[in-house]
């Protein structure tokens, strides 16, 4: 009887041994999971800062070119306008745009 409580007794130390083993090398992984996972949240939160300033470039660019369309327009528009009274000048029919009409 003394010998089956012994070695009921090693079998436990045995199976608390593997446990605490076990539990050891799951702290570790934890550890190590946990500092990959603050340096993933620290490039993370880079590109973050990165997206936004690019986000920023963007709309300062976007904003250029729409001022730019703008400006072409209202120059097409003063095109058209220099064009039609240039038109109007040169091709009445009087003596001085008579001798400049090329129409």
């Amino acid at each position: 009887a003394a010998a089956d409580l012994k070695k009921k007794g090693d079998d436990g130390k045995a199976a608390l041994d593997s446990v605490k083993a076990e539990r050891d090398e799951l702290a570790k992984q934890v550890s190590a999971l946990t500092k990959e996972n603050d340096k993933l949240k620290a490039k993370n939160a880079q590109l973050e800062k990165e997206l936004d300033e690019w986000k920023k470039k963007y709309a300062e660019l976007e904003e250029k070119y729409n001022d730019l369309l703008n400006q072409l327009e209202k120059l097409k528009e003063q095109v058209t306008t220099l064009s039609a009274t240039l038109f109007a000048i040169t091709c009445t029919p009087n003596a001085l745009s008579l001798a400049l009409c090329s129409c």
